[in-house]
C-alpha cells in the first residue's frame, strides 16, 4: 500500500479482488468520506496504523457481520508511512516489470526457447555454431536473403511468402 497518500481508498483496488466501493457497497453508502485517499483513513499511534472509517449512524443489526468483514479485510493492510506507492508486476518474481518477463508470461513457449538460448552459448561447439544456434532459436536466420544475395536461387523464389512482391527481409 505504501503511504496511502495517490491511493484511491474506495475506488483502487488495493485490498481485495475489486474496489472497495463494488465489495462493501452497504459500508460505502455509510460511510462520511467517500472520495477520500487511503492515506486519509487511518492514523499512527505508537508506531502502529490504526484505520478510522467514520460512519454517518449506528449500524443496524444485520450490517455489523458486514462491518466486521469489512474491518477484518483492512486489518491485514498497514501504512509503511514513508515508503511511496508502487505497482507491483505479477509476471516475475521481484515483481518488477521487464520485457522478457512479459514475454514469458504471454507466451509459455519463449520460456522454454530461453532455457535452449543458454545451452547454446555452454561451449560444446564451436563459437560461430553456437552463434547460428542462437539466431536459429530467436528466428533471426536470414535464409532466403542471404541465399539471394549469392545468386543461388533466382530472385522470384527469394520474394516474400506473405505478399510476394518484396524480397523477403523479416
Amino acid at each position: 500500500m505504501g503511504d496511502g497518500k495517490f491511493l484511491s481508498f474506495w475506488t483502487d483496488i488495493w485490498a481485495c479482488e475489486m474496489p472497495l466501493q463494488m465489495k462493501f457497497p452497504r459500508i460505502f453508502a455509510l460511510v462520511v468520506k467517500k472520495t477520500c485517499m487511503t492515506a486519509d483513513f487511518g492514523v499512527y499511534c505508537n508506531n502502529l496504523w490504526r484505520w478510522n472509517i467514520q460512519i454517518r449512524r449506528r449500524l443496524f443489526h444485520w450490517e455489523i457481520p458486514i462491518w466486521n468483514f469489512f474491518q477484518s479485510l483492512l486489518f491485514n493492510f498497514q501504512s509503511f508511512g514513508l515508503e511511496k506507492n508502487w505497482i507491483k508486476w505479477l509476471g516475475s518474481g521481484d515483481g518488477l516489470f521487464s520485457p522478457k518477463s512479459l514475454k514469458i508470461s504471454t507466451c509459455p513457449s519463449f520460456h522454454f526457447i530461453c532455457q535452449l538460448g543458454k545451452i547454446a552459448w555452454i561451449g560444446f561447439a564451436p563459437h560461430k555454431v553456437e552463434a547460428f544456434v542462437w539466431l536459429l532459436l530467436h528466428g533471426r536466420v536470414l535464409v532466403k536473403t542471404e541465399i539471394d544475395k549469392r545468386g543461388i536461387i533466382p530472385s522470384p523464389d527469394a520474394l516474400c511468402p506473405f505478399c510476394t512482391l518484396e524480397t523477403w527481409s523479416p
